[in-house]
């Protein structure tokens, strides 16, 4: 998976999730999110002066490199890389840890 496929799938399953909880648990009380219950997860906006409200990312990054004898080669970047194949090949691979944060500017949930 590429890393930027993760990055999205990431963020828009934990406010996917949030939301569903939300909703789920309006539902057992016999209510509507948003229109008498509140939700009760929530990821609150960034608050600097508290250091507060970031998603935190720590992935391993993998960066491979292969070429092939016919002189063909590719350079890929992925947050996870599995398989392989036969034949006269030379790979490369390196693995980088990043650690980022992303900043929500609005309640999410």
């Amino acid at each position: 998976m590429k890393l930027q496929e993760f990055i999205k799938n990431t963020l828009v399953s934990i406010e996917n999730g949030l939301h569903k909880a939300n909703e789920e648990f309006a539902k057992q009380e016999g209510k509507k999110l948003g229109e008498n219950f509140t939700a009760l997860f929530v990821i609150e906006p960034h608050n600097r002066e508290k250091g507060e409200g970031y998603i935190t990312f720590d992935v391993a990054v993998t960066v491979s490199q292969e070429s092939k004898k016919s002189g063909d080669g590719k350079l890929k970047i992925t947050v996870a890389s599995l398989g392989g194949e036969v034949g006269d090949v030379k790979f490369q691979e390196h693995i980088s840890r990043i650690k980022f944060h992303i900043i929500p500017h609005q309640y999410i949930g």
